[in-house]
């Protein structure tokens, strides 16, 4: 089943999806590193937020901490079919919010409407590597996921009226793979509601969750084991969500097998 989250509709100019990671080592390699942000920095770009409507809160969490186990291996070609183009990618080591913690690196991309982007002539050059880069990164890990809808400000500071921005915030990474080799697959016990070991030995890893763009809304798309019903179809063609993304998926193997 899924779960809408907010609409990619005319007034959504941007969507940014932002990563929070301990270790600088698993900062994508395409990436441009910005000059690092200092405690005192910290507390005046968290004075100076507005704060957007969290629209990504998981059941029985009224403290919106987000949703646990969420692939995002979908959400970049969703997003350019969805008439968006990827024009920023940047990371910024930042400080903790308690002085003298460790500091962790923020990742950013950002993703405009195809007729408002505007690329630098170096990241024209080298997007074909940052777009492969950036999904490589998504297939090697889950993540506890929010998602906010912001206000959309212009050039020049001033907010556009009834304009918007759609920022899918990722943290607590959870590796998928032993040492990020894809032929190593992390493993965990199963636990039942008391918080015990079921089973006679630890599972790979798997994601609870998909966020996926579907007849342009993005969606928050729940595994299912048991038969999906009539009731349950998500699209405009009447597939499932599950089909959709194995849909996906034969198109992507077919323009590689071409490739």
């Amino acid at each position: 089943m899924a779960q809408t989250l907010g609409s990619l509709n005319a007034s959504v100019r941007k969507v940014t999806l932002q990563f929070s990671m301990s270790h600088g080592n698993q900062v994508p390699r395409w990436v441009t590193w910005i000059k690092p942000e200092c405690f005192a920095e910290r507390s005046l770009r968290k004075a100076a937020a507005v704060p957007g409507e969290q629209f990504l809160i998981p059941e029985n969490d009224a403290s919106g901490r987000g949703v646990n186990d969420v692939s995002l291996i979908y959400v970049v070609d969703d997003l350019i079919a969805a008439g968006f183009t990827l024009v920023e990618a940047i990371a910024q080591e930042r400080s903790s919010n308690k002085a003298g913690a460790p500091a962790y690196a923020m990742v950013r991309y950002s993703f405009y409407r195809n007729e408002l982007a505007k690329h630098s002539s170096d990241f024209l050059q080298n997007m074909a590597n940052i777009v492969r880069d950036l999904q490589e990164f998504l297939e090697l890990a889950l993540w506890r996921v929010r998602g906010f809808r912001n206000l959309y400000f212009q050039e020049d500071g001033t907010v556009m009226d009834g304009a918007y921005g759609i920022s899918v915030n990722m943290e607590a990474r959870n590796p998928l793979f032993v040492g990020n080799d894809m032929t190593k697959p992390q493993v965990r016990w199963q636990k039942d509601a008391n918080g015990d070991r079921v089973g006679d030995a630890p599972l790979p890893v798997v994601p609870g969750s998909y966020v996926s763009v579907i007849d342009n809304e993005v969606s928050l798309c729940v595994e299912q084991s048991a038969e999906v019903s009539d009731a349950e179809m998500l699209d405009s063609q009447g597939r499932t969500w599950s089909q959709v993304l194995r849909e996906e998926d034969q198109v992507r193997e077919a323009l590689f097998a071409q490739s």
